[in-house]
């Protein structure tokens, strides 16, 4: 049964790309948004929300009453496989791999107890590395398990896909290293699949307990329609 309280939406990696698109369209649908990243910058980004909101710079376990989990973890994969360190690539499966398991079975508990709840996990347009990409490809299927687990419960799992969406980690990891990749398909499609046209979409999708967005490199939505 949900709360006579304003509906909560724990949104990570919330002061960048679709994280920070997805906050403030929950903030916009009176949802009190608790925003967490390791940029400094999520305060400012809480304070010019026009909704109660909560910023963390911080990695969070949140107990309790919470509604919605949008689950935007990872960091940016190096370019090639002999372009990065093993630290690297540990930390890409601790950021998406762990990190997107703990937050999850921190917040199942309260939301199936409750009857209710929402949890939209993101992929990555630069999955395209092979740990990342692995890494990527556990999260889309767990969601998808996780998904059919608790149908019936009251709770629905969506995976956003945005397969060539430049997220702002790539644009970043990539700046002087031209020599690396000197031209991706990423720019030829940002204008097709900017945060502010994605979002909506996934929204809708959630809305309708749908399972799984994907953008097209060619422009466009498909998707597996439940």
């Amino acid at each position: 049964m949900r709360s006579a309280q304003p509906p909560l939406a724990l949104v990570t990696g919330a002061t960048s790309d679709i994280g920070r698109e997805v906050a403030g369209q929950f903030a916009a649908r009176d949802f009190h948004v608790v925003l967490v990243a390791d940029d400094p910058a999520v305060h400012a980004f809480a304070a010019d929300l026009d909704a109660p909101a909560d910023a963390f710079q911080l990695d969070l376990g949140i107990p309790d009453s919470v509604d919605a989990l949008v689950a935007r973890i990872g960091v940016p994969a190096a370019v090639a496989i002999n372009a990065t360190t093993q630290e690297h690539q540990l930390a890409v499966t601790d950021s998406t791999v762990r990190a997107t398991v703990h937050l999850t079975d921190r917040l199942l508990p309260a939301m199936i107890d409750r009857a209710y709840g929402r949890l939209l996990f993101t992929s990555s347009g630069t999955a395209n590395q092979p740990v990342h990409k692995a890494a990527r490809a556990f999260v889309s299927t767990y969601a998808a398990a996780l998904r059919e687990e608790l149908r019936g419960t009251g709770l629905t799992v969506t995976a956003l896909g945005p397969e060539s969406h430049p997220a702002r980690a790539y644009q970043d990891l990539m700046a002087g290293r031209a020599e690396v990749a000197p031209e991706t398909p990423f720019s030829k499609v940002a204008a097709q699949l900017k945060p502010e046209r994605l979002v909506p979409a996934a929204l809708r999708i959630v809305a309708n307990a749908r399972s799984v967005l994907v953008t097209r490199a060619g422009g466009g939505f498909g998707g597996d329609h439940a």
